[in-house]
């Protein structure tokens, strides 16, 4: 029997800190059965746009010509 796994980070940007900050979660799901956890880290929303615009374009690099 197959198993299907994947892990998700994100900032949750419905919550906000008193800093104005996001908390961070990790959601791992098997079989479609999903579990959100806490990761009692934050990160700045602008902060956290930026470093994805910047980790984008290398990420589709790497995997370019690869099934995913």
């Amino acid at each position: 029997m197959r198993q299907t796994t994947s892990i998700l980070f994100f900032a949750r940007k419905t919550t906000q800190l008193k800093n104005g900050e996001s908390p961070i979660f990790v959601r791992i799901t098997v079989d479609g059965q999903r579990l959100d956890i806490s990761l009692k880290k934050s990160i700045d929303l602008d902060l956290l746009h930026l470093l994805v615009q910047w980790l984008r374009p290398k990420f589709l690099y790497l995997n370019y010509g690869k099934t995913l």
